[in-house]
């Protein structure tokens, strides 16, 4: 995951938290008991993918392994997300790996990882998708209640990226006379 998307699923997370505390104020089987199942499939989704994309990132970047078992670790961690693709209906998206090549396996592994970054992209907008819908029914239902409502204002909120300080410009002589 990059900053940005870490970003987005700790916006995810201290949702789901803040709306577990008032969940028992809505109505089983309603619409915000709905968005919240929801939204914590999503964010289970989410870290699934990012555990499993990380698995075929760190093994193959192992150097310090024999070849063989590199290759190993490799594949089953190429394994661990094929099935996780075949759940969610994406398996031809990630191909069978190859066993009896390592440079194919590594071309593979690197398709795994190019393909793993827009699902979990995607996993990530839909979740954000929840918090929005989350946040309108909040409105409603705290609309008397600042406290309830301002704190899930705050857990919902996505932290802006750091911004660099612009540099000083350099200082200008005086004009001579």
């Amino acid at each position: 995951m990059n900053d940005d998307d870490r970003r987005i699923h700790q916006t995810l997370v201290r949702s789901r938290e803040a709306f577990a505390q008032s969940v028992n104020d809505f109505a089983a089987g309603g619409a915000g008991r709905q968005l919240y199942a929801d939204l914590q499939a999503v964010i289970a989704e989410v870290e699934q993918k990012s555990t499993a994309h990380g698995v075929g990132r760190s093994d193959a970047k192992q150097g310090t392994q024999t070849i063989n078992n590199g290759r190993e670790e490799l594949l089953a961690g190429m394994f661990a997300v094929r099935e996780v693709a075949k759940v969610l209906n994406l398996e031809e998206k990630f191909p069978y790996p190859p066993r009896n090549n390592d440079e194919a396996l590594m071309q593979t592994a690197g398709v795994y990882i190019t393909n793993a970054t827009p699902v979990k992209a995607d996993a990530l907008a839909r979740g954000i998708e929840i918090v929005r819908k989350l946040t309108s029914l909040m409105k409603v239902k705290y609309a008397n209640n600042p406290g309830k409502l301002a704190e899930w204002m705050a857990a919902s909120h996505v932290e802006r990226a750091p911004r660099r300080a612009k540099a000083a410009p350099p200082p200008t002589q005086p004009p001579q006379p």
